[in-house]
């Protein structure tokens, strides 16, 4: 998978596309069973909950996140919806 910042985007294969797609899909699961098995939307900030805090941030500040998450997100969630939105303005996304 081509590796990019947020200045120079890295043009990609079709089957890069697809694999990043599967990937976000696969972060957006995860996140998903970790807000209802965690309860993170009442207890995201506890002491316990802050390696899920921080990863869940990087992971909506990544360009390949933001790209790939704007047509997979309706597919979870009301919760995890308003979850993901949480994070992204937290982050000024």
């Amino acid at each position: 998978i081509g590796v990019e910042t947020s200045h120079t985007p890295v043009p990609r294969s079709v089957s890069e596309e697809q694999a990043e797609r599967a990937m976000v899909a696969q972060m957006l699961t995860l996140m998903e069973e970790a807000l209802f098995g965690l309860k993170l939307e009442d207890y995201l900030d506890h002491p316990k909950n802050s390696g899920w805090k921080e990863s869940f941030r990087r992971w909506v500040r990544t360009p390949t996140f933001q790209r790939c998450c704007a047509g997979l997100i309706e597919e979870f969630s009301g919760p995890m919806n308003h979850f993901v939105e949480k994070l992204k303005d937290q982050e000024g996304i």
